[in-house]
């Protein structure tokens, strides 16, 4: 009966994956294959105290003043949560894993325009209709009241836009080498929602 227990309690299920205690490492092979690296039993980078995967596809890492977003081959992430004057949230574009395919993302909240701006030059690709206002614009500081201003609303529904044309130019445009484009939110606690396409967004 106890070792019954114990070989219960040597596994643990995430979305996606199951972890097994005794070899210390996840069983399942990792659902993006080689684009989150060689070791296809690797989540987070080892370090689920402080990253959030919950379905294999965009690494989140809780920071004190915010998020790291890692941001994968193919992929277009778009976080609408909290920002702040120091840069955060910040996305990462490991330049290794994309194998000079796109990656793109995009940031709404409280200072995106310097957030957004900053993404070029990472790596990245801002996703259109993403605000980057600058010399005094309504996102170079706090914005409110959030989810009910009308530049708030507007944002969101150009980046719905940005997200359609970027999802279609990437599958069509056989020089971006994207088989399938993932489009994931990044909520403000952290949690993601992840879609793929095959096809265009009609």
């Amino acid at each position: 009966m106890m070792a019954l227990l114990f070989a219960v309690l040597a596994f643990a299920q995430s979305a996606t994956a199951f972890y097994d205690a005794n070899l210390g490492r996840w069983i399942n092979r990792d659902p993006i294959e080689e684009e989150g690296g060689i070791n296809l039993h690797a989540f987070v980078s080892n370090n689920p105290v402080s990253a959030i995967d919950l379905f294999g596809l965009a690494e989140v890492t809780k920071m004190s003043d915010g998020f790291v977003i890692e941001v994968g081959k193919c992929e277009i992430v778009r976080h609408i949560g909290h920002g702040n004057r120091k840069g955060w949230p910040r996305f990462y574009f490991p330049t290794s894993k994309l194998g000079g395919c796109p990656a793109g993302a995009g940031f709404i909240g409280c200072y995106a325009s310097e957030i957004n701006q900053g993404i070029p030059a990472k790596g990245g690709t801002i996703l259109n209709g993403s605000p980057t206002d600058s010399a005094g614009g309504v996102w170079d500081d706090v914005v409110s009241p959030k989810f009910n201003g009308p530049d708030w609303t507007k944002a969101v529904k150009d980046t719905d836009d940005g997200i359609k044309s970027m999802v279609n130019d990437w599958l069509k445009n056989k020089s971006k080498c994207c088989p399938s484009v993932t489009v994931t939110e990044v909520y403000e606690n952290g949690n993601t929602k992840s879609t793929k396409y095959t096809q265009p967004i009609p």
